[in-house]
């Protein structure tokens, strides 16, 4: 994968309801951005559910951004291993970032992400550092 796309200007968008959905992501103007979702505290009854919805995904795809992160182990719910938000956001060409730690992070614009994956053969998926900067 061509590494510009683990580096870019990036808005933080907090998730309060656990899932992102689509309308959290129609009007944020996020075409070419790094888009990280900090989420809250999931609630026990929603603990099935993905933490992007595929409907969610599907528009993300139509906006383009240059990456999608969030601070869950999956955009995917972790007993799904047909994994359709990640089918859904690889083939429109985002890329995923998952495990993130934005616990001190303010949502908002005004940071500039940089998350270089290793140059793993055949892997699917790389550790990251990632350093979100504030400009």
């Amino acid at each position: 994968m061509n590494l510009s796309r683990f580096a870019g200007e990036a808005l933080v968008v907090n998730v309060r309801r656990g899932v992102v959905h689509r309308e959290d992501v129609e009007d944020l103007g996020i075409r070419d951005k790094c888009v990280l979702f900090k989420t809250e505290p999931r609630d026990a009854s929603i603990a099935g559910d993905p933490m992007i919805s595929e409907d969610c995904a599907k528009a993300l795809g139509a906006l383009r951004p240059r990456l999608v992160g969030i601070d869950q182990l999956s955009v995917d719910r972790m007993d799904d291993e047909t994994m359709p938000v990640h089918r859904l956001l690889i083939a429109a060409g985002v890329t995923i970032l998952e495990g993130l730690d934005l616990s001190q992070v303010k949502p908002g614009d005004g940071y500039f992400l940089v998350a270089l994956p290793l140059r793993i053969r055949a892997g699917d998926g790389s550790p990251v550092r990632a350093a979100l900067l504030q400009w």
